[in-house]
């Protein structure tokens, strides 16, 4: 049997069970959202109907001050949970001021998404644990530690992080046994479709395979861009059926390589999907939208999304649509001329402006180039 046939097998293989467990999620929440409003809806039937027995003024204000507050809480949670733009913004406004040493700022930015966010990016809590160490903060330290490794983070990428283990000054593991850490690798794994990633698996070492073929021989082109739409079209079923496959739905990366510069990222779908658009496809208007839909929620990141359009863009392959999309995310210094208007779709997405993607390279710049890796937090590329 062919790669290609194999990889068909395998995406299908199993599609039936996934669906059903994704249905059972989806009516999860809705169940969860009907029994919130019946019971708001009991607590002000009891409470008006105490008022009006009672005739008291005091019980009535409090039970006001109650209501708003539930309220308040419940439409604040349903906001931010559902608009990862916002996220976004919020993100990279805490990497800003770590940029400019502004740790305590920065920390006050990131305990906004702990608050407000169920699902936080396991490098955004990372981020958050580095922060927290360097403000000599041991609560907030442990809290970002407890939720990053219920968000996917490996414990042996924390425990050997060459920046963390330089500026620890208290004891980050004190009151977490293995019993603790299982419950919350328990969490991590109970989120993500694990049966979707074993479809993109081998996908994406296809992928890889026939990449590196025609990287050394044009001879395997024709048979490389078979693969890449192959791969595309599966890809686009997988979006339309669970969302885009990055980190929220099938979990962070499981090769820690280098340990002290452990980058959490899912980047097999994003790399199909870039190779996809290296040469120009029909499709792209249909590819964007889809796309374009997943950042609300959080399957795909601003940065993924501005990265592929950068890439159509920079290599010309829209040819009638030229530089229609440009984020300037691979490369904060093209079209320098048209800085505002780039700005303006930047934080449509929920990116900040274009000096702050050139202001972080050149941190990161700096970090490199004098070996500074264990005093100053390294901003990964996190898609």
């Amino acid at each position: 049997m062919s790669s290609l046939r194999k990889v068909k097998l395998l995406y299908h293989k199993g599609h039936k069970v996934i669906s059903q467990s994704n249905q059972c999620i989806k009516y999860q929440h809705i169940s969860t959202c009907v029994l919130c409003a019946f019971f708001v809806f009991l607590v002000v039937k009891n409470t008006f109907r105490n008022v009006l027995k009672d005739n008291s003024v005091l019980f009535f204000k409090k039970a006001l001050i109650f209501f708003i507050v539930i309220i308040n809480m419940l439409s604040t949670k349903l906001l931010f949970s559902q608009n990862y733009i916002e996220y976004s913004k919020i993100k990279w406004k805490a990497v800003d001021c770590i940029i400019d040493d502004k740790f305590h700022e920065s920390q006050i930015y990131f305990d906004s998404l702990y608050n407000n966010y169920d699902f936080i990016f396991a490098g955004d809590c990372f981020y958050a644990l580095k922060v927290a160490i360097l403000n000599n903060d041991s609560v907030g330290a442990s809290k970002y530690l407890l939720k990053g490794i219920s968000m996917g983070l490996p414990v042996e990428s924390i425990k050997k992080d060459i920046f963390i283990n330089k500026n620890l000054n208290f004891d980050l593991w004190q009151n977490i046994n293995r019993e603790i850490i299982d419950s919350l690798l328990e969490i991590y794994y109970g989120r993500i479709n694990n049966d979707l990633l074993q479809k993109i698996i081998p996908m994406f070492e296809l992928d890889q395979k026939v990449t590196n073929q025609v990287n050394k021989s044009f001879l395997y082109y024709f048979k490389w861009r078979r693969v890449t739409k192959i791969n595309a079209k599966i890809v686009k079923g997988m979006i339309n059926e669970y969302g885009f496959p990055g980190e929220k739905i099938v979990g962070v990366s499981e090769n820690i390589g280098d340990i002290e510069r452990y980058i959490p990222n899912r980047y097999e779908t994003f790399y199909m999907l870039v190779h996809y658009f290296s040469n120009y496809e029909k499709d792209w208007d249909e590819y964007n939208q889809l796309l374009y839909n997943q950042l609300e929620n959080g399957n795909l990141t601003p940065y993924a999304y501005g990265f592929f359009c950068d890439f159509r863009a920079k290599w010309k392959r829209n040819k009638r649509k030229g530089f229609e999309f440009i984020y300037n995310v691979w490369d904060p210094y093209l079209n320098e001329t048209k800085t505002e208007e780039i700005n303006n779709r930047r934080e449509s997405i929920g990116l900040l402006d274009v000096d702050f993607e050139k202001k972080k390279r050149e941190h990161n710049l700096n970090i490199h180039k004098n070996r500074l890796y264990d005093s100053k937090i390294f901003l990964e590329l996190l898609l």
